[in-house]
C-alpha cells in the first residue's frame, strides 16, 4: 500500500492490479493493470508517479497518480522485489534479490 496525502488517495496493489481509493469519500476510483507478483509500491510526490516492483513479471510498472494512467514498464531482471523513489533526483531504485544488485532508473 501507498498513500498520497495531497490527493487523499490510497493505492493498494494485489494480483496484477493497483486499486485506487479516495479516502475522503470512501470510494474506489478504479484499478490499473500492473505486472504479476507485486512485492512493493512507492510514490514519488514530486512527479506524481507510483512505482510497483513486480517480481513475477520481472518489471517495474509506472503509473501517473493524477490521471490514473499507466505510463509504462521497465524490465528489472529476475525477482525485482523492493522499490524506493527519491523525489529530489527522480531516481527509482529496485532491489533485484536473486542477482544481488540494486537497479537504478531515472524517471524524467
Amino acid at each position: 500500500m501507498a498513500y498520497d496525502p495531497a490527493q487523499a488517495r490510497l493505492f493498494v496493489a494485489d494480483r496484477g492490479l493497483v486499486s485506487v481509493i479516495d479516502v475522503l469519500v470512501d470510494r474506489c476510483l478504479g484499478s490499473v493493470d500492473i505486472g504479476n507478483g507485486v512485492d512493493q509500491i512507492t510514490i514519488n510526490p514530486h512527479n506524481h508517479h507510483l512505482y510497483t516492483a513486480n517480481g513475477g513479471s520481472r518489471n517495474l510498472s509506472v503509473i501517473d497518480i493524477l490521471s490514473l494512467q499507466p505510463l509504462g514498464e521497465q524490465g528489472t531482471g529476475p525477482s525485482g522485489d523492493g522499490v524506493a523513489a527519491d523525489p529530489t533526483t527522480s531516481m527509482v531504485y529496485v532491489i533485484v534479490g536473486r542477482a544481488g544488485i540494486i537497479a537504478a532508473y531515472h524517471d524524467p
